[in-house]
Parts: C-alpha cells; structure tokens; sequence
C-alpha cells in the first residue's frame, strides 16, 4: 500500500491520528483497505469527516469532493451561479461554481443544480472522468452510459470496490480514491505517467525504503534487536 512522506506527514499531528478512521459507531463494517483509502481521503481534506454511514451522496456534497480533488479551493472563489437552487449564501455554492466552471458537473436542468438530490455512482463516474480529461475517450466508446461505464472500469476507477457493494457513499469515496492515482490527460492532451491528482495536486508522493528508527525507538544492530 501507499507509504506517505514528505507533504502528508505533516499533516498527520500525532501517529494516533490514524485513529481515525471510519468509526464502528456508524454500522457499517469496512475492510482495513477501505478503512485506509478513506482515511486518506480525510487527511488531505477531500472529505470533512472520515466517519462512513449509509447516507447517500448528495450531488451538493459530491461537488465539494470534486472541487477539492481539482485542487481548486471553492471557499476562495466568489460563487457565482445561474442555478434557481445554489444561493451564494449556500454551503455548496462554492464548489458549484469551481466544477461548473471546470465542465465537471452540471445542472439537471437550465435554471437547476440539483443540489440536494442524491447522485448515481453512474454520475459520479461521470463527472471523475471530465475532471481526469476522458470525456472525450468515453463519448467516442459508446457515450452516456455504457461508454463512461466501460472507460471507467479500464482505467480502475471502480478497483477496490465490491460487485455487491450496495453502500453508494462508499463506492463514490472509493472512485474519489482512485481518481488521484489515475493518470490524468494534461492541458496539451498528452498522458504521462507521473500526471497523478495525488502527486500534482495534493503533493503526495509514493516510495520505498526501510524505517530504522522514530521517537521511541531504533534499529541499530545487526541483528535488528531494538534499541530504546
């Protein structure tokens, strides 16, 4: 699995931060992998509480995780939206103003956002694959909905996610998960490997090694016995 340095650990305030991850309180029973993708989700700021219940998605708070995946932050735009239903003075006008203005999302009609109706998965999808640039690719694949479906599953926005899975908040924080390790299309059209939302946006970086010591103890035989 991912190890995180540099930029994501500091923001970790203690190790027992790792505490906090999706509480048993709410029911709803997660892998250990789920419990870390989401908890990762939490600590670079993409959702606010790290909690999972069985509440569906609305497409208000949907929006928001879209926002902040793009690297765009909402509460420092003015919001500025057409839709009858998105006042400036709504929590979700921010981000509705960043991912309609970045072609991510859109109305359910002119003069509507829709913002406290729930969202598919299917439009969930929908919307991750514009802000990854595949739009394009997916219309060409056979359109809305199959061709967004298809190009989803190819790039692996749905890994990780159960064929069962009836729980739609954890299958749209998990593609949320998967979008910033996919490989997105830049401005010139091209797709490079190290083009990744986590690595380019959140300045979250993969590698490999050895921790030989932290605050209470270290490796310094040969043998490895620890040493206080």
């Amino acid at each position: 699995f991912i190890t995180l340095l540099l930029a994501f650990v500091m923001l970790l305030p203690a190790p027992a931060a790792w505490a906090e991850i999706p509480s048993a309180e709410s029911g709803i029973e997660l892998t250990k992998a789920e419990q870390e993708k989401i908890t990762l989700l939490y600590k670079i700021g993409i959702i606010d509480n790290a909690e999972v219940t069985d509440d569906s998605v609305t497409r208000g708070e949907f929006a928001t995780w879209l926002a902040r995946l793009s690297g765009l932050d909402s509460n420092l735009l003015q919001a500025t939206t057409n839709f009858e239903d998105v006042s400036a003075s709504n929590k979700y006008a921010g981000a509705v103003t960043v991912v309609s203005a970045i072609g991510c999302m859109k109305g359910i009609s002119e003069k509507e956002f829709g913002v406290n109706k729930n969202i598919s998965r299917l439009d969930a999808t929908v919307a991750l694959l514009r802000l990854l640039g595949y739009e394009t690719v997916a219309k060409k694949d056979g359109g809305y909905p199959d061709g967004y479906a298809k190009y989803a599953a190819t790039l692996g926005l749905n890994k990780g996610i159960a064929a069962n899975e009836e729980n739609d908040r954890i299958a749209i924080l998990l593609m949320c998960y998967n979008s910033l390790t996919t490989v997105f299309v830049d401005s010139d059209g091209e797709v490079r490997k190290d083009n990744l939302l986590i690595k380019k946006i959140h300045n979250v970086y993969e590698t490999k090694g050895v921790v030989t010591a932290n605050r209470f103890t270290k490796l310094d035989s040969e043998k490895g016995a620890l040493k206080p």
